[in-house]
């Protein structure tokens, strides 16, 4: 059965995740077609009843490695400090579209949800990672 046929009998939602920014193909695989739409990344929404939230991607160091001080807090902010070879698409390189900010969990935070689906394993800490 095809992605197609299978879209037309179930309503699919997912989370994106850090191979989803590894190749300009995957990126617009999800980010370029009507797929977007269907990605819970930065958002609760309504499924049948039980509000769910999504958080994609990956914690880089290069962004923010919690309990580690952010180095930016937003995708605005690491292009203010990138030289403009690094700028891809008017924004963050490829890879880092799917690197978690602060700014990500700073949207969440506003928002009330039943459940909360994380890309991000709570790995290496043993603990997951704190937020604060």
């Amino acid at each position: 059965m095809s992605w197609i046929n299978l879209r037309n009998i179930v309503i699919i939602w997912f989370i994106h995740g850090n191979h989803d920014s590894k190749t300009i193909s995957a990126f617009d695989s999800i980010w370029g077609s009507e797929w977007q739409s269907r990605n819970l990344h930065n958002r609760v929404v309504d499924i049948q009843g039980t509000r769910i939230a999504g958080l994609g991607g990956v914690f880089r160091g290069q962004i923010w490695m919690p309990p580690n001080r952010p180095m930016f807090f937003d995708p605005i902010h690491y292009c203010q400090y990138s030289p403009q070879e690094k700028i891809w698409r008017g924004g963050v390189p490829l890879r880092h579209r799917t690197s978690i900010f602060p700014s990500d969990i700073e949207i969440l935070e506003n928002q009330q949800a039943d459940v909360l689906i994380c890309h991000e394993a709570p790995k290496p800490h043993p603990m997951g990672f704190q937020v604060n």
